[in-house]
């Protein structure tokens, strides 16, 4: 069974789940996430689930993800999901509406030394028997439990794609021809990561590969730009609150990269001016 916020029932009227999973630090992420992602799904009439517990313990957390979509498959005709680290910047246009009716599957490329490669942070998932197989089969390649792509590689290795690190392309398990699952490459605008930053056009904003301090300050960024004044208290944000936690995080920034000797001096720099001895000079 899922553990999360109101994953014990369904809604009746809803065929479609938002999911997300946020275990660990990444719950704090989701303090940022979670909300525009719960106004999304009321916007397109979806139920929102997101997962906050290992489903299974004996493997990174990563791998539960896995597991969420496809117990939310024996539930739901269609499962979006988008992680944690990712932020939702436009709420007027549907991810369901960019796919084709005769694909189950969708994700979207981007460039990783010189080859297209698939982000699973962003995906949507249609239930056919293909696809139901497909996340159980991911799930039981268990030579890459611990491979540091974790639930994207299994993804990858069963859907036939090249592995831009090694630039291996390995092979499909037990699949026929006939049942492959039938993939759509999403417009990057739906999973925009820094290197695709200032590209084009921009839905979802992914942190994927940012260090976890910058990805936090990021979103109090990306959030206050985005959705200003009213449209904040909308999803229940207080900016005075984003304010004060975008300040901590910079603080904890400084410290963290600032060398002893600097740190002095910046201390020195404002004392002097608090004594109008000198006046601080901005490099």
């Amino acid at each position: 069974m899922l553990k999360g916020v109101g994953l014990n029932r369904r809604s009746e009227k809803n065929s479609t789940v938002l999911l997300t999973l946020a275990t660990g630090a990444y719950e704090e992420l989701l303090e940022y996430s979670g909300p525009v992602m719960k106004m999304y799904a009321e916007k397109w009439c979806w139920d929102y689930y997101p997962v906050i517990e290992s489903l299974d313990k004996t493997r990174p957390d990563a791998w539960s993800k896995l597991l969420a979509i496809s117990e939310c498959l024996s539930r739901y005709e269609t499962v979006v999901y988008i992680d944690s680290d990712a932020l939702i910047l436009n709420l007027d246009t549907n991810i369901l509406q960019e796919i084709p009716n005769e694909f189950e599957f969708a994700w979207a490329l981007g460039e990783i030394n010189g080859i297209q490669t698939p982000n699973a942070g962003v995906m949507v998932i249609r239930r056919t028997t293909n696809t139901i197989n497909l996340f159980k089969m991911a799930y039981g390649i268990t030579h890459l439990i611990y491979d540091a792509w974790w639930d994207q590689i299994a993804l990858m290795t069963a859907l036939n794609y090249v592995d831009p690190r090694s630039e291996i392309k390995r092979k499909a398990i037990n699949i026929d021809a006939e049942k492959q699952v039938s993939v759509y490459h999403l417009p990057n605008k739906w999973n925009v990561t820094s290197q695709e930053v200032g590209i084009g056009e921009t839905n979802i904003r992914h942190f994927a590969g940012d260090p976890f301090i910058l990805k936090k300050i990021f979103m109090i960024e990306y959030l206050s730009r985005t959705y200003k004044g009213v449209a904040l208290i909308d999803f229940g944000f207080d900016s005075s609150w984003l304010k004060r936690d975008y300040n901590r995080i910079r603080k904890e920034i400084f410290e963290k990269l600032t060398p002893k000797r600097k740190k002095l001096y910046f201390v020195l720099q404002n004392f002097f001016a608090k004594l109008r001895i000198r006046k601080i000079k901005y490099r």
